[in-house]
């Protein structure tokens, strides 16, 4: 069946400082006049969407799921800088303007047949996907007809932010082969859901890149390397840099106008269940805690400063967001 076989697409894009190669999946009857648009999360690919564009094909769309440049089999960008919302955009556009070019080339054909001329695009995006579809659906004269947004909102609650920390937790890191990957995506990525074995399978081939020595890498990463633990002396690892940044600009675009002064790195604090310790100490009047960020401090610290605040303060400390944190979960007491 047509609709169960993707087709494996690539078209070249310009960004800051040249071309470079953006690689989609299509599925269905290329001539459907109802295009769906997918497009994943940060740190996915376009085969996540696998399941539903083979569905959605059968009910008759055409189903277009992007890799994101830097993921899956789009290029790896040279200059790092050039990672951004800006640059998603464009090659978005570019997608969609190749997407309707392609489907206007038997439109006249279709009138005379009777069949209606009209092309419909709808957008389904999982999170940073989603703020890409927001984005592109906002501007003038946008061929978006509707959106569906997974995963995104105006409130990013506290465990999925540590979920999505370590989700990522191996990234940057080499594995002898594919059974070795699988082992690893089935561990940290066990909330996805009951996944099938040949899922799992697809998510461990889809999600990494073999290197010239036969090893597969999991793209992305925050860590450095230690080269002394009781000195705290370390190594900057580039894959690491480029990753912060990239997840800056995905959380606050303009940083991606700014450019690199310097890096640094330094030991982090863990909790057992890797998310934070918030509140008042239980028995020691007016000590507040807020820590063991387990790596995820940084885009935490604007909603833990205020909450911080209004606990100092005595206003009302929106305990609904965080009273999973408290000191004595772990049952400690003071």
């Amino acid at each position: 069946m047509m609709s169960r076989r993707p087709r494996l697409n690539l078209f070249q894009s310009l960004g800051p400082h040249g071309f470079h190669r953006v690689a989609y999946t299509e599925w269905g009857n290329p001539s459907a006049r109802h295009i769906v648009v997918c497009v994943h999360g940060l740190t996915r690919n376009s085969r996540d969407f696998d399941e539903l564009a083979a569905d959605l094909a059968d009910w008759g769309s055409r189903v277009v799921c992007m890799d994101v440049v830097g993921r899956g089999d789009s290029d790896w960008l040279e200059h790092k800088e050039d990672y951004g919302f800006s640059l998603y955009l464009s090659d978005a556009a570019t997608l969609l303007a190749r997407l309707t070019a392609l489907s206007d080339r038997f439109a006249l054909l279709r009138r005379m047949q009777g069949a209606s001329g009209e092309l419909k695009i709808d957008w389904v995006g999982t999170s940073m996907g989603g703020l890409i579809g927001m984005m592109l659906a906002g501007k003038s004269r946008s061929p978006i007809r509707r959106l569906v947004l997974n995963d995104v909102g105006p409130l990013v609650p506290w465990h999925a932010l540590a979920r999505l920390k370590l989700t990522a937790s191996g990234a940057g890191a080499r594995f002898a082969d594919l059974g070795a990957v699988e082992r690893h995506l089935r561990d940290s990525c066990s909330t996805f859901g009951p996944l099938e074995d040949r899922q799992w399978r697809r998510l461990a081939r889809h999600g990494s890149r073999q290197l010239d020595d036969g090893a597969y890498l999991i793209g992305g990463g925050w860590p450095a390397r230690v080269t002394d633990h009781e000195g705290n002396r370390y190594e900057m690892l580039d894959a690491s840099v480029t990753a912060s940044l990239e997840a800056a600009r995905a959380v606050f675009p303009p940083v991606g106008a700014c450019a690199l002064a310097r890096s640094w790195a330094g030991l982090e604090a863990f909790t057992p269940d890797d998310l934070p310790i918030l509140g008042p100490v239980p028995g020691i009047s007016g000590v507040l805690v807020a820590a063991g960020f387990s790596g995820h401090g940084f885009a935490l610290s604007p909603m833990i400063g205020d909450i911080l605040a209004r606990l100092a303060l005595g206003q009302d400390p929106l305990e609904r967001l965080w009273k999973g944190l408290r000191y004595d979960r772990f049952g400690v007491r003071s």
